[in-house]
């Protein structure tokens, strides 16, 4: 029997291809990712056509995705994908369900994602019992590559960025005021373009401007996605996502200064390396 499982943010998406009669390890590729809660059935299958021949040997399909709610985003996803592997069994998720099963399968356990987005839940066996409402990158994410992208760029246009700041974001990114409102006022992929910053502010976090755009972003998001939950279930904190992995010494450092006593028990990059059929 032949598992494909997808693991969908709003920037890239992985997916592992699982043969559970071979032993050994899957078939792996990374794709662009999308938010499902804003894209129609026929947007959804342009986006997952270059994984069509993988869905088409699939017996099965487990689709973790950013936006996926239950309800309509989540037929959409799996209407999508019958288009291209009408045989195969699909079951659809939000992608907070992937980071769980991927840390926190048979325990309680704080589970936040932290990519271009954030979510945070409390999880006891694999499911959620309970949550901080997610606002999205326009009125939270704190912490998030969207919400560190959306400072960065609300300071460079308001001109209020240092000059070598300013210098060196329209060298290595070409941009210009115009191009940044363009955007993300009438660009097609707003979260993503602001989330396509965060490597930029990781390779300038000794810059004391950068520093404090960081410790205030990861403050922000201790204390809005996790104390929450940290103070009605003193639960282990367990995080997944690319800007857990890639900014963690920041995240420990806000987790320690602004929640003495929690533990950061696990964290992980790609859920999906994680979890097996």
């Amino acid at each position: 029997m032949k598992i494909l499982i997808a693991d969908c943010g709003s920037t890239s998406a992985r997916w592992a291809l699982h043969d559970t009669l071979q032993p050994g390890e899957p078939t792996v590729i990374t794709t662009s990712g999308f938010n499902a809660s804003a894209l129609d059935t026929d947007a959804i299958a342009a986006l997952i056509a270059p994984v069509a021949q993988m869905a088409r040997m699939a017996d099965e399909i487990r689709f973790y995705g950013a936006g996926c709610r239950a309800g309509e985003p989540s037929e959409r996803v799996a209407a999508a994908f019958a288009t291209i592997a009408p045989d195969a069994r699909i079951t659809v998720a939000t992608d907070i369900y992937a980071a769980i099963h991927a840390l926190a399968p048979a325990d309680t356990a704080i589970v936040a994602i932290l990519g271009t987005g954030v979510n945070a839940v409390v999880a006891s066996q694999g499911e959620i019992i309970d949550a901080v409402p997610s606002t999205g990158y326009i009125l939270g994410d704190y912490g998030s590559g969207a919400s560190m992208g959306r400072t960065l760029m609300g300071l460079y246009v308001s001109g209020r960025l240092p000059l070598d700041l300013q210098r060196s974001l329209e060298s290595d990114h070409g941009i210009t005021v115009a191009a940044v409102i363009d955007s993300v006022y009438r660009g097609a992929a707003p979260r993503a373009f602001l989330g396509s910053f965060a490597p930029y502010i990781l390779s300038h976090d000794a810059h004391p401007f950068i520093a404090k755009l960081i410790e205030d972003e990861f403050t922000m998001f201790v204390n809005v996605s996790l104390r929450p939950l940290y103070e009605r279930h003193k639960a282990d904190i367990r995080l997944s996502g690319s800007i857990a992995a890639h900014f963690l010494h920041h995240i420990s450092a806000a987790i320690s200064a602004s929640l003495p006593g929690a533990r950061l028990s696990a964290v992980t990059a790609n859920p999906i390396d994680c979890i097996r059929p």
